[in-house]
């Protein structure tokens, strides 16, 4: 409640359960971009940027949910010199608590930088 006693709600959640980061990735490996939230907790996205340095290179990269999954999750195709911005609402589920989020560039080798933004959540 305010200061004098309404109920006051916050979009997505409240900021001690929001984290944000970001990252430049310059190698075809998996690459984390956000850190496991801990034990039994999700991070799920409510935001995400990427963009593409190269000027010659159209680039494909999947982000997956949790290490390890590769080139499967969800892919994206960026052109030279490009990028997206995506706003997750609702929110963009983990599927694995305790999982990091990655990204894996798979074809047009490149530097891309990526942002990410995330609420923090426990199973229901």
């Amino acid at each position: 409640t305010d200061a004098v006693g309404r109920i006051v709600t916050v979009a997505s959640h409240v900021r001690s359960l929001v984290t944000s980061t970001g990252t430049t990735v310059s190698t075809t490996s998996e690459t984390s971009i956000l850190a496991s939230a801990g034990s039994s907790v999700y991070h799920d996205l409510t935001f995400l940027s990427i963009t593409n340095r190269s000027t010659a290179n159209v680039v494909r990269v999947v982000l997956s949910a949790s290490s390890g999954s590769g080139s499967s999750g969800y892919p994206f195709t960026i052109a030279e010199r490009g990028g997206l911005i995506v706003n997750f609402n609702p929110p963009l589920y983990q599927q694995t608590a305790n999982s990091a989020w990655c990204i894996t560039v798979v074809s047009g080798a490149s530097t891309v930088d990526v942002n990410v933004q995330a609420v923090k959540n426990v199973p229901s």
